[in-house]
């Protein structure tokens, strides 16, 4: 994959991430779970982001693979909607 697909795909994760899309809360949890959820999508999502940037390949993978297991634990814990989930996955592919 080129470098301009793989700054589209992270235009995608970023912008669900920083938009917080599909991030909700749960019957028992708060905002402030929510607020967490969304940091730390923004976070795995500048991790992504520094290593596509600097080329590091190897560091890129673990930086998706974080990503990805997040997500899946966000979506299983009610706190990511799947639909937001599945368009975080989605991108994400597209970065490998």
């Amino acid at each position: 994959m080129n470098t301009a697909h793989r700054y589209r795909a992270l235009g995608v994760l970023a912008a669900v991430a920083l938009a917080g899309t599909g991030l909700t809360a749960c019957s028992s949890g708060t905002t402030t779970e929510t607020e967490q959820a969304r940091a730390l999508l923004v976070a795995d999502v500048a991790r992504v982001q520094h290593a596509v940037a600097a080329h590091e390949a190897s560091r890129a993978r673990r930086a998706v693979a974080r990503l990805e297991s997040d997500v899946h634990r966000l979506e299983m814990s009610g706190e990511l909607s799947s639909t937001a989930a599945h368009a975080v996955l989605a991108a994400a592919v597209r970065v490998r």
